[in-house]
Parts: C-alpha cells; sequence; structure tokens
C-alpha cells in the first residue's frame, strides 16, 4: 500500500494532476462522472458517481 502512495505522489506533483489521477483511478473502479455543468440525469440510490469541483483548485468529490 505504502508503494501504491509513493507511486500516486510521483504521478501527482501538482494539484490538478491528483485530481486527473484520481479521476482515472475512480473511472476504473466503475464510477460515474457527473458534470457539475450539466443536468444531474438519473442517479441510482447504491450507484457510485463522483466530479470534479472547477473552483480556485480542483478537487474530486465521489460518493458510494
Amino acid at each position: 500500500m505504502i508503494q501504491r502512495l509513493l507511486s500516486f505522489l510521483d504521478a501527482s506533483p501538482v494539484n490538478f494532476l491528483a485530481a486527473k489521477n484520481i479521476s482515472d483511478m475512480l473511472e476504473a473502479d466503475g464510477f460515474r462522472r457527473v458534470d457539475q455543468r450539466q443536468p444531474l440525469g438519473e442517479v441510482k440510490a447504491g450507484g457510485t458517481h463522483w466530479q470534479i469541483q472547477f473552483r480556485r483548485c480542483k478537487q474530486v468529490i465521489f460518493c458510494k
């Protein structure tokens, strides 16, 4: 687990790369991206969703 963390930190030297790398991992695990600029659409209980907040800094929010 420590090696995975170190690999992630090496691949994410700045915040926007960290957000991209986390987004890629969530998509690979089956999470569905929710675009905050579009209507929410269909969200089912028990679903897995994520989005990137576009503010002063990027942040990834996800729920399962």
